[in-house]
C-alpha cells in the first residue's frame, strides 16, 4: 500500500512537472518573452545612445540672434549615410524652427499694435497659411559629431540659418497684411449674405 502511494506521487509530480514545462513553453509565453525581450534591448540602446548624445546637442535652441537653428541625428553602419540621415532631419527641423521664429513676429506685431483676444488669434492662425516655404539649402553646418553606437555610427548636426531681423519683420508683416485682407474679404462676404438675408425676410 505503502508503495502504491509512493508510485502514485511521483507520478502526480512527473505530470505537474511536464504541465508545468509546457505552459512555459506556450506560444502565449514565448511571445511574452520575446517582447519582454525587445523592450529591454530597446532600453538599452535608448540608454547607449542618451550616453553618446554631446551636451550641445541636448543644450540646442530654436533660435539665436543671428538666425534660426535645426538639430538632426541619424544612425547608420556607414559613417557617411548617418551623417546624411542627421543632416536631414536637422534641415527638416532648421524649416520647422524657422516658421516658429516668424511667428515670434507675429505676436511682437499684436502687441504694438494692440491686439488682443479673437481677434488676436485668428489673424495669428491666418497668417500662418501665408508664411513662405523657408528654403534651408543654404544653411551653415556648426557642429558635427559621429560617435560609435551599437554596431554602427550614431551621428549629429547643427545646423544655422541666417535670418536679419529686418527679413524676418519682412516676411512676417507680409503674411500679416495678406491674412488681414483675407479676413476683411471674409467680412464683406458676411455683411452680404446678412444684407441680403435681410432683404429676403423684409420682402415676404
Amino acid at each position: 500500500m505503502h508503495n502504491t502511494k509512493t508510485r502514485f506521487a511521483f507520478t502526480l509530480l512527473a505530470f505537474s512537472s511536464l504541465a508545468l514545462t509546457a505552459c512555459s513553453t506556450s506560444p502565449e509565453a514565448q511571445l511574452a518573452k520575446q517582447k519582454q525581450a525587445e523592450y529591454k534591448q530597446r532600453v538599452k540602446d535608448r540608454d547607449q545612445t542618451l550616453k553618446a548624445t554631446p551636451a550641445w546637442y541636448l543644450e540646442t535652441k530654436v533660435s539665436d540672434v543671428n538666425g534660426s537653428l535645426g538639430r538632426g541625428t541619424g544612425f547608420s553602419r556607414d559613417m557617411q549615410l548617418a551623417f546624411d540621415e542627421a543632416t536631414l532631419r536637422a534641415q527638416e527641423e532648421l524649416g520647422r524652427n524657422t516658421k516658429l521664429l516668424l511667428s515670434e513676429q507675429f505676436k511682437s506685431h499684436r502687441r504694438n499694435n494692440g491686439l488682443t483676444g479673437e481677434v488676436s488669434m485668428l489673424l495669428n492662425a491666418t497668417a500662418d497659411r501665408y508664411l513662405p516655404e523657408v528654403d534651408t539649402s543654404g544653411a551653415k553646418v556648426l557642429r558635427r559629431e559621429i560617435k560609435a553606437d551599437r554596431d554602427g555610427f550614431r551621428a549629429f548636426v547643427l545646423l544655422h540659418l541666417d535670418i536679419a531681423e529686418r527679413d524676418r519683420e519682412r516676411m512676417a508683416n507680409a503674411a500679416l497684411e495678406l491674412a488681414h485682407q483675407e479676413l476683411m474679404q471674409r467680412n464683406a462676404r458676411y455683411r452680404a449674405e446678412q444684407a441680403a438675408a435681410n432683404q429676403a425676410v423684409a420682402a415676404q
